[in-house]
């Protein structure tokens, strides 16, 4: 049961970083400095949301998960915690 959740978490980060990009990019993009631009603001936040997937897959996987569900969401969060730490970063 963590396993699935783990996996929703990961699932949800992954949902929220597509819907916060395809909105933006939808719409014009008027130009703000990083600090103040909602868009690289919200993506900085994956930064800390990003590691509650890889913390559930790690307990998942220590409650008898099976290995490649919780391989598959602890990499699979890896790059939203990439691109969280750059979105940060620039700000």
């Amino acid at each position: 049961m963590l396993g699935v959740i783990a996996l929703a978490v990961a699932t949800a980060n992954a949902a929220l970083a597509a819907g916060i990009v395809l909105h933006y990019e939808a719409g014009p993009e008027p130009y703000l400095p990083p600090w103040k631009n909602p868009e690289i603001l919200n993506l900085a936040m994956l930064f800390f949301l990003a590691p509650v997937g890889i913390g559930l897959a790690m307990w998942a996987r220590s409650r008898g998960a099976p290995k490649w569900l919780a391989w598959t969401v602890g990499l699979g969060s890896l790059p939203l915690l990439l691109i969280g730490g750059l979105a940060g970063v620039s700000v």
